[in-house]
């Protein structure tokens, strides 16, 4: 991939650089091509182009809701305690430039979730201008301009268009660009600083900077001493990350349909059902124009002015972007916030629909010119609406949690005082593949940022058989969220089956209930009865209630009556019916006094 502006800066570029083109093949002669020369200079309507694309992306995100995400709480949490610290002293080994950028901007910026999306849209707006500057020295004004804005509209790595926690991500990819365009200019130590301080950033950038330092640039003026260099100070830096890294070194080949199917399936569709047709017609369309221009390539056409050179440059792009997959095993498609190790591979997709268009646009007929053009412009709405499909799953996902501490804040007295376990089900809040919260401490983290840092707890249930596990007021997201709630007939068959109540009288209270298992309609359930963190194990083996909606056959003596002592405060109540047969515990609906504090399965007891 020699430069084609050498003929200015060494003797002249070899004529044998467009062989086999037919009328595009170098006939020897000292001349610079007049196309080439125009590449040279970029222009700055294209530049201001881009700019205005990825702003207006960014527009379209903080009108529906800029919000904070995952690793937001945690590390906004831990630098209001220490600056310098709110990261791991691991994550400061493996990732030193990734732990300044995230330290630095987290604790300047605080929980201003705008500022944080016009940090992330300006990184993008550079890394777009940066990759036009490196292309348009190979190929076409409008391909090289074309390359970056595809990249910009695809949804197959929006977690880096609305996550600040990606500006590491957004960094290294900017500091590869900036170093190709060093390399291209000849300015070796430079670039080799800008590839090595990439992959010191996020080392996704690695494999396409080693790639870069072998192919990028005059090699009479970058001469292989110097390119030697720069490969053993790459080397050196992956021999760092390797031996430092924050993950378990554990490469394992993922299935090549779901990295395609989040390259060019549903990642671009942003929905994980989309229709069948839609998604496997971009698959398999993407996979076979890829191919003809290959062999188009393979045959001699290999001139960047046709097509074929490109979409062997995006071929490139996927497999050294694709190298990320290896150590990263059970990956869900869409990928959600797990989007952005598909950074370098969806520029190398991009590049790919640009270079097929670009091959079939050289063909000169009209009517294959006038369908690449109403493709393109298909595909390109295809892939906006996905976009702005999944920046609204990440907005959902953030207005969750805002709505679930809103909800404990003005319904419970002293919410950071109390244990809440919040469930059944991630899948509840769980949008496009986003999820706002997770079971990695980022609760605990949303909780001291939002209602309080006292000595309760906020725990996020992944399912509803460890809903009931741990003690603590139980909370259904309907309850947050409205709606609904969790439907355990339906998602959890053979589950216990229940009602109960509970009323204060004194400083006492009176629970009772029925509970049945009809897995095991002969032996009694055995029922929790919490109050508050509190557990206290009862059977139901007592007459049932009067009230007491049993199955028919399901018998009398599924009833329990307890009296359990409290402390002046209000507590909570809650029953959970612990399960027999193939089912999970269920935590029973309760009634209790009015006008009190309640969730779904708890009722407010007042002293």
């Amino acid at each position: 991939m020699s430069d084609p502006d050498a003929a200015e800066t060494v003797d002249t570029e070899p004529a044998a650089a467009n062989a086999g083109d037919g009328p595009d093949a170098g006939d020897g002669s000292d001349r610079v091509d007049p196309a080439r020369r125009d590449r040279r200079s970029p222009s700055w309507w294209a530049v201001a182009g881009l700019v205005a694309l990825v702003a207006a992306r960014g527009a379209v995100h903080a009108w529906q809701g800029a919000r904070l995400i995952l690793d937001d709480f945690s590390i906004l949490y831990y630098a209001q305690f220490d600056f310098w610290r709110s990261l791991s002293p691991e994550f400061r080994t493996s990732r030193p430039g990734a732990w300044l950028i995230l330290t630095v901007v987290y604790g300047v910026v605080g929980s201003h979730p705008l500022v944080f999306l016009t940090i992330v849209t300006v990184l993008n707006a550079l890394f777009a201008v940066l990759v036009y500057l490196v292309a348009a020295r190979y190929v076409p004004t409008a391909a090289a301009v074309a390359v970056p804005a595809v990249w910009v509209l695809m949804a197959s790595h929006a977690s880096l268009t609305v996550w600040a926690a990606t500006l590491p991500a957004l960094a290294a990819l900017c500091l590869l660009a900036g170093g190709t365009l060093a390399l291209q200019r000849n300015r070796w130590i430079v670039a080799t600083l800008l590839l090595c301080a990439g992959a010191l950033t996020y080392e996704l950038v690695l494999p396409a900077a080693g790639v870069a330092v072998l192919l990028v640039g005059d090699h009479r003026a970058v001469r292989w001493s110097r390119r030697a260099v720069m490969v053993v100070a790459l080397g050196l830096v992956g021999a760092w990350i390797s031996t430092h890294s924050i993950y378990p070194v554990e490469p394992e080949v993922p299935p090549l349909s779901e990295l395609w199917d989040s390259l060019v399936g549903r990642g671009i569709v942003g929905t994980e059902d989309p229709a069948v047709w839609l998604r496997l017609g971009l698959e398999w369309l993407t996979l076979g124009g890829a191919v003809v221009a290959l062999v188009a390539f393979l045959r001699g056409e290999r001139s960047p002015d046709r097509g074929p050179w490109l979409v062997l440059v995006g071929a490139a792009l996927v497999v050294l972007g694709a190298s990320a997959w290896v150590n990263l095993h059970a990956l869900e498609v869409p990928l959600g916030q797990s989007d952005r190790v598909n950074a370098v591979s969806a520029l190398g997709v991009a590049a790919i629909w640009v270079g097929i268009a670009q091959f079939l646009w050289t063909r000169d007929r009209r009517g294959l010119q006038v369908a690449t053009v109403v493709a393109a412009v298909a595909l390109c709405g295809v892939a906006a609406v996905g976009h702005v499909a999944t920046m609204a799953s990440w907005s959902r996902a953030g207005d969750d949690v805002a709505a679930l501490f809103r909800y404990l804040e003005a319904e419970f007295e002293l919410p950071d005082s109390r244990d809440f376990v919040v469930g059944p089900d991630l899948a509840t809040i769980t949008h496009g593949g986003v999820a706002a919260l997770g079971t990695e401490g980022f609760a605990e983290a949303a909780r001291g940022l939002t209602i309080g840092d006292g000595p309760g707890s906020v725990t996020l249930a992944l399912g509803p058989a460890e809903f009931t596990d741990r003690p603590g007021t139980l909370i259904d997201w309907a309850d947050a969220l409205g709606g609904p709630p969790y439907d355990y007939e339906l998602w959890a068959g053979g589950s216990p089956v229940g009602e109960a109540r509970a009323t204060p009288e004194g400083q006492t209270i009176i629970y009772e209930g029925w509970a049945y298992d009809s897995s095991a309609p002969l032996d009694p359930v055995t029922v929790e009865l919490r109050f508050d963190s509190e557990i206290l194990e009862v059977p139901a083996d007592q007459p049932s209630p009067d009230w007491a909606t049993a199955p028919a056959g399901a018998g009398a003596n599924h009833g329990f009556r307890t009296q359990v002592e409290v402390d002046g405060f209000l507590n909570m109540a809650c029953v959970v019916a612990r399960n027999i047969g193939p089912g999970v515990s269920r935590p029973l609906p309760i009634e209790g006094p009015p006008d009190q504090p309640r969730s779904t399965y708890c009722v407010g007891i007042p002293d």
